[in-house]
Formats: C-alpha cells, sequence, structure tokens
C-alpha cells in the first residue's frame, strides 16, 4: 500500500475543511483530500446565506436567543455563544478574503430574515452565498505551498490505535488502489448524509462517509435522531447533477413568498402564529400533513415586491429550466431531508473523544443546533469552528508520529451485482423518507432496524466490482442504523424529531442527548 506522511491531514473541501486548511500555520504540512473535485460539497450549493451579527439593528443576545429556542432545549449554551460571538469576526475575515456580499443601494450590507429569526441578520451573495464563498477560499488554497490537495480520495477506515488516530486509510478512484496518509492531526470535514433518504436536498456525494469512519473507529456519535427537513424544495423532472429535488431558499419566505394549497389559500398560521417564518420542523410538518392528506401545497413568489430574477437568480434560472417560472405561477413544493444536526461529538475546539482526531462542519455534533437547527447558521458553524479546530492544532505540542503498518484485508467475499446494490439502495431511501422521516412510530422504526441489519450483512460480507457504489450504499446504511437507533430511543417529539405514538415534549428530557458508540451498540 502507498503510503506518505504529513503533519496535519483535513478530509473534506467544503467550507469546514477549507477553512480549517488555511488557519492552520503554514509551517504545517497539509494533505487535503476531497471525495471527487475541490468544488464538490454542500457549501457549493447552500443558497440563503450566513447568519451573523453585523448590523446596527441587531445584537449577540438576540441570536444567542434565537438559537438557543430553535434548538428546543438541547443547544450546548457554551457552544451557541462561542458561535455567535466568534462568528463576526470570522465573517469579517472572509470579507477581507475578497467575498462580497451583497449590498443596498446606501453601500451597507443588506440583511435578509429567515424562519425563527427575530432579526434580518443573513449576509447574502443572491442565492449563491456558498459557492461565492467557495471559490473565494478555493482560490486561497491552491496558492498555498504547505497544502497538497489530492483529489478523488474516499476514505475507507481511520488509522486508530489505543484511542489515539494517526491517520486514514482511502481508495483512490482514478487507480482504483489504497492509499494510507499517516499525519499527527486528523481534520474528518466530509459534511453530512443526505442521500440516505429518497428526497433530500444534497449533493450526490452526501453519503456519510466521514461520519461512519468515525463510528467504526470508536468516536461517540451523538443525537443522530435530528434530521432537518426543508419545507419548500420542488420535484426536478430533469435532474440535475445527481441531483432529484432542488431547494428553494427560505430568505425566499422571508422576503414575501407565502405558502399555499390547492385552492390559493394560506394555513402556515393554523400551526404557529409565525405562518411562513415558523421554524423549519414546524413549517415541514405542516405542508407534510396537507400531502399526506393528499393535497398539493404550493409556493407562491409571484406577489413579491422584488425583482426575483436579480434578487435569486439560481432559483429563478433553475425553476425556469425546470418549466416553472416562479414569476407567473406558484410552484409546487414538498418537504426534503436537508441537513444533519446530529453528528461526531465535539467540545469548542472541534476535538472528538479520540486523541488527535477533530471533526467540524456538518459531520460534527458541536451541541449549537440542538433539535432544530436555526436557518442560516450552518455556514457560520463551518467557519467559527473550522478556525477553532486549526488553533487549537497550531498551540498543540508537536508529537512524533507512531503508527502500525497497515494491510490490506485478504477476507474472502462473495461477489454482489451492482444491479442488487442499487436495489438495496433505492429500498433504504424510501423506507428511511416514509418510515424515519417527518413522521415516525416506534413500530415504524424496528422494522426499519431490521432491514438495516439484514442488508448491512449482506454488504459487509460481499464485494462488488463497483467499489464506491459499494461502500457509499454500505455508508448509508450504517448513517439509518444510527438515525433510526437514536430516534427509537427518544421517546418524545422534540424539533425535527416528531413520534405520532410519543407527539408531546417530555420537558424532563430538556438538555438529554443520545449516544451512539460502536464498541457498546454493535
Amino acid at each position: 500500500m502507498q503510503t506518505v506522511e504529513t503533519d496535519v491531514l483535513v478530509i473534506g473541501s467544503g467550507l469546514a475543511g477549507l477553512t480549517t486548511a488555511l488557519n492552520i500555520s503554514p509551517k504545517k504540512n497539509i494533505i487535503l483530500t476531497t471525495k471527487i473535485k475541490l468544488r464538490g460539497s454542500n457549501t457549493y450549493y447552500a443558497q440563503g446565506g450566513v447568519a451573523v451579527v453585523l448590523n446596527d439593528v441587531d445584537d449577540l443576545q438576540n441570536h444567542f436567543e434565537d438559537t438557543i429556542k430553535a434548538g428546543a432545549g438541547l443547544c450546548d449554551e457554551n457552544a451557541t455563544r462561542t458561535l455567535v460571538e466568534d462568528g463576526p469576526q470570522r465573517i469579517n475575515e472572509i470579507i477581507k478574503l475578497g467575498v462580497n456580499f451583497d449590498k443596498m443601494t446606501n453601500n451597507k450590507y443588506e440583511f435578509l430574515k429567515e424562519g425563527a429569526h427575530s432579526k434580518r441578520r443573513v449576509m447574502h451573495v443572491a442565492d449563491r452565498t456558498g459557492f461565492s464563498i467557495e471559490n473565494v477560499l478555493v482560490r486561497q488554497i491552491v496558492n498555498r505551498k504547505n497544502i497538497n490537495i489530492k483529489e478523488k480520495m474516499f476514505i475507507k477506515k481511520l488509522l486508530v490505535v489505543n484511542q489515539n488516530c494517526y491517520g486514514a486509510v482511502f481508495i483512490n478512484e482514478q487507480s482504483g488502489k489504497e492509499e494510507c496518509i499517516i499525519a499527527k492531526k486528523v481534520v474528518l470535514a466530509t459534511g453530512g448524509a443526505g442521500n440516505v433518504f429518497d428526497k433530500n436536498t444534497n449533493w450526490k456525494g452526501s453519503t456519510g462517509d466521514g461520519l461512519v469512519a468515525a463510528y467504526e473507529a470508536g468516536a461517540i456519535i451523538r443525537d443522530m435522531e435530528f434530521y432537518q427537513f426543508h419545507p419548500t424544495a420542488i420535484q426536478l423532472r430533469k435532474k440535475k447533477r445527481g441531483i432529484k429535488n432542488f431547494l428553494i431558499s427560505e430568505s425566499v419566505r422571508g422576503e414575501g413568498a407565502i405558502v399555499v394549497d390547492e385552492k390559493g389559500q394560506r394555513f402556515l398560521y393554523k400551526y404557529d402564529e409565525r405562518g411562513e417564518l415558523a421554524p423549519r420542523d414546524v413549517v415541514a410538518r405542516a405542508i407534510f400533513s396537507q400531502i399526506k392528506a393528499g393535497k398539493e401545497v404550493f409556493l407562491d413568489l409571484t406577489k413579491m415586491n422584488c425583482d426575483l430574477k436579480k434578487k435569486f437568480p439560481v432559483i429563478y434560472k433553475n425553476c425556469l429550466k425546470d418549466g416553472y417560472d416562479i414569476a407567473k405561477k406558484p410552484i409546487p413544493i414538498v418537504p426534503v431531508a436537508h441537513y444533519m444536526m446530529g453528528g461526531i461529538q465535539t467540545d469548542t475546539q472541534g476535538r472528538t473523544n479520540i486523541h488527535n482526531l477533530y471533526a467540524c462542519g456538518e459531520v460534527s455534533s458541536t451541541g449549537v443546533h440542538g433539535a432544530n437547527r436555526l436557518a442560516s447558521n450552518s455556514l457560520l458553524e463551518c467557519v467559527v469552528f473550522g478556525y477553532r479546530v486549526a488553533q487549537d492544532i497550531n498551540k498543540s505540542a508537536s508529537e512524533s508520529m507512531v503508527f502500525e503498518k497497515t494491510e490490506s484485508s485478504a477476507r474472502k467475499l462473495k461477489k454482489i451485482s451492482a444491479h442488487k446494490i442499487m436495489e438495496i439502495r433505492e429500498n433504504l431511501q424510501k423506507l428511511m423518507y416514509d418510515n424515519v422521516g417527518i413522521e415516525r412510530t416506534g413500530q415504524e422504526l424496528q422494522s426499519m432496524l431490521v432491514f438495516i441489519k439484514e442488508n448491512l450483512d449482506i454488504l459487509r460480507n460481499s464485494k462488488a466490482t463497483n467499489f464506491f457504489t459499494h461502500m457509499e450504499t454500505k455508508n448509508l446504511l450504517v448513517v439509518a442504523y444510527l438515525i433510526t437507533s437514536a430516534a427509537i430511543q427518544r421517546q418524545e417529539s422534540r424539533g425535527a424529531h416528531f413520534r405520532l405514538d410519543f407527539p408531546q415534549t417530555n420537558k424532563s428530557l430538556d438538555g438529554v442527548h443520545t449516544f451512539l458508540e460502536k464498541s457498546q451498540d454493535q
């Protein structure tokens, strides 16, 4: 097996990984690996913006309180204060790097309002904020002499001995061979796992690879039952880059778009006094209830007081390509899986329970999202905690690398067809959306667990010609196991986790988290 050594290994090239790599001392050698291309992550598709206190009508306490309230009793207050207090400085830093957030005619930054925010605090670059930030940081990354970028590297496993991480094994997609990267520090910034659900907004590479590698290495996984569903997406008639559902940013509702039924009547106020600007879990369940009753739900942008082509160019263009003119007619919408709020448990420096292993961004569970993420806090989390990971690595004492020789597995496995793998994958995705999605019951969860375990056993004891499809599907099954197991544990409804058999929130469970650890539950 080809083996290389480095000071720091950063796995993932979304905003969290880019931020971490850019803020690590230039004296340290860094290898930054990507699953596909350098510009390939959920960051690329992030529309709405970044929630941050940088205007005169807002303050840090308001942002803190809005985040805590949305998190439904599960936010970590220390982590949340870190997020909102460090946020302004981190955003000013990326502005200095060249991110041009939208401004008004008076040359002051424009702030939008999204669901569950009490103030207008979302900075944006039209409706392509993630894309714009990523482009600026990528330009910085490629010019750093101490950063070696390795594309098309699929993480197979982390190398951990005695709770000490010293690298990872990858499959190089171009050569098809295993490669081992030994490092003093390892940072997981691999994003979410939205493709575990049939209907989702995530890019095609979001299959939970880093999360699963950490879990199988002994990392503590927290609060996986909380998967946020975005209320407003259109189901594309023409798939784009493997994406079946196209997100319609919450900023659109913040600027005046309304949700209506088949008769053109608004109905969200029946569920929450904030209507279109209620928290995402509330809006998603309200829309889902209408669809479950056999009704269609639409998003009406026709009466908005703005130039849609200018203010939301990506949304306008993509809807038009798919046959929807959002300026002339309401569009049909459906709630879809969007953001993983649970993940690898970390402290406010991104440290996990495994020595020298860090996690940041969507793959991590810092405690800032609780049971329901406040809109547009995710990009802020990436820059705040990516920076903190880098600073902790910079301050840590230099350690000599001690590692064991890694051998490829020689275990004989049965061959499995590509058709069978895709059948398992598609069945998993549909069942997860139907049974472990917006609404859940204990019976459905237990049934889902049986399906997951049976198919995990098949894939763990088989091999396929296409390693990547096989590995991704296995990883999705493990992610499904984590979500389902956590959902079984939580016998109440809270935030994005809603159980029809336990529809009330149990106040005695405020601050009580679910934990999963490989050594204990498998």
